[in-house]
């Protein structure tokens, strides 16, 4: 037994390769998702939470972009030199967007999902709600100069 112990450096290593390779891909596999929004995706969600996350993180990017003002309130700085677009087409973006999104998450399975991710799933579709019923039944951009 000690003489199968006694080995080269090269042999250990060998022996303790696929260790270590396990270890790591271990390590790799918790390392926290990139996100495009600070704290977006969480650390340790699993794979139908990433999948949800991933789309939830595209979303607040593309809301934030088409409304700086909010992201500069919400603490994201990245839009700060910008403004809403408040014209026909910008408005008609926000929508498209809008409902790209609500599209997108159709196809999460909410049961798949924590329930942490849950919960974020539906405020998520709630804003999406919102945004498309402020848009194309509210419109107080037609009527409300505060609007603006």
């Amino acid at each position: 037994m000690l003489e199968s112990m006694r080995r080269t450096p090269r042999r250990r290593l060998a022996l303790f390769l696929p260790v270590l390779l396990c270890a790591g891909g271990a390590l790799m596999a918790a390392k926290r998702p990139e996100s495009r929004i600070p704290g977006g995706i969480p650390e340790g969600a699993g794979r139908a939470d990433r999948a949800f996350y991933a789309i939830a993180d595209r979303y607040l990017e593309d809301s934030f972009r088409l409304n700086p003002t909010l992201a500069t309130s919400a603490g994201y700085h990245r839009f700060d030199g910008t403004l809403e677009d408040l014209s026909p087409a910008g408005l008609r973006a926000t929508a498209d967007m809008a409902r790209r999104y609500r599209n997108e998450l159709a196809s999460i399975d909410a049961g798949g999902l924590s329930a942490s991710a849950r919960i974020d799933l539906g405020l998520v579709r709630n804003d999406i709600d919102s945004t498309l019923f402020s848009l194309d039944e509210l419109k107080t951009y037609e009527r409300d100069p505060q609007a603006y």
